[in-house]
This record gives structure tokens, sequence and C-alpha cells, in this order.
């Protein structure tokens, strides 16, 4: 099995039900979509859409029932959900966002976020 050389764990969530929002930030509107959450990383989260997203594209997340601000980040990649079992019906994407950490009160909240994430994942993986 090949090494993980990722720079930050992942919490892998889509079992737990927890849903975020995707602001998709286009040159000339913002449209919000709801997206059920695959994982979530410091870096960055995999999430399902019902839309394809090009990459590149500007967006805003933010985690349902977690008071925190959006994160800024952008669409680092788009693929079908075919050959993932575990997709919800009619989302036909999977989504990788990379969060846009500017500054370090952007990388507190960023890390606090993930932390209380984890926090509730855990619990819930308890019972």
């Amino acid at each position: 099995m090949p090494k993980d050389l990722r720079a930050h764990p992942r919490f892998y969530v889509f079992d737990y039900n927890v849903n975020g929002t995707l602001a998709i930030v286009l040159p000339k509107m913002v449209t919000g979509i709801y997206v059920p959450i695959k994982d979530i990383s410091q870096g960055g989260v995999c999430l399902y859409s019902k839309v394809r997203v090009d990459t590149k594209t500007k967006v805003r997340f933010s985690i349902e029932d977690l008071d925190f601000p959006p994160l800024n980040g952008h669409v680092v990649w788009c693929r079908s959900t075919d050959d993932d079992k575990k997709a919800p019906l009619k989302y036909g994407f999977r989504l990788g966002i990379e969060f846009e950490a500017l500054d370090d009160s952007e990388k507190k909240t960023q890390a606090a976020m993930i932390q209380e994430f984890s926090r509730l994942v855990d619990e819930e993986s308890k019972g």
C-alpha cells in the first residue's frame, strides 16, 4: 500500500452525514449549493456536488452547525462519482477544494474548525 504523503491528516466524515454550504464565486455572481462532505483536512475538503465546477473556481466553504466564518478556497479537481459506491444519489460529482489561508488569523480559524469538526466526528463514532 502506498504511503500517504499528505501534509495534513484527513477526517473521513461521510458516514456521519455532515453537510456544508459551498458558495461558488463566479465573475458576475455568487451561487450557493448544499454539499455532503466526504472528508476534510487542514488543507482542504472533498465533497459531493450535483453540478460540475471548473478547476480554479473560487469558492467559500462552511460547515453546517459549526459557528465559524466561511473558508476561502478554490477547486483543484472535479470528478464523476461513477466509481464511488458511497456517493449520495443525485450527486454526480466529487470536488477537491484547497483552502487558501492568507493570514495567521485565517490559519487559526481553519485549525479550530478542523479540531471542532474532528471532535464532532469522534463523538458520533462513539455513539
